[in-house]
């Protein structure tokens, strides 16, 4: 996809707002009020086409750091945990397509589409 780094407009803003949203919900059944508090905040910013800030918020330690960040948690039910994987590799795609890149998400992405993968064999 060919885009303006600086461009003002959400592309794909439809499926980042249904990707968010499967993902709080996920966060929320399986009992991750902060990390789901800290997607709705990302959600909002969408909702309220405030891509700066979009941009500022959805690459950050609360998200794709260490211990307690949202692509960290643990969902014991294995439907569940494919279908949060399986968010979070289209919130990444979404997150590229709007200019948000970095090596620590490519390689979360590259490690949730291996683990989706052997857990459908």
């Amino acid at each position: 996809m060919i885009f303006d780094k600086n461009q003002k407009y959400f592309v794909e803003k439809d499926s980042i707002e249904a990707t968010l949203k499967t993902i709080i919900k996920l966060l929320s059944e399986y009992s991750y009020p902060c990390q789901a508090d800290y997607m709705e905040k990302v959600l909002k910013t969408v909702v309220n086409n405030n891509k700066p800030e979009f941009e500022s918020i959805s690459n950050t330690k609360d998200i794709w750091g260490g211990s307690g960040a949202v692509w960290e948690v643990y969902i014991k039910d294995r439907d569940k945990e494919v279908e949060f994987q399986r968010a979070m590799i289209k919130f990444i795609g979404l997150l590229n397509d709007n200019g948000i890149r970095n090596y620590g998400i490519r390689s979360i992405k590259v490690l949730f589409e291996k683990e989706v993968k052997k857990k459908l064999i």
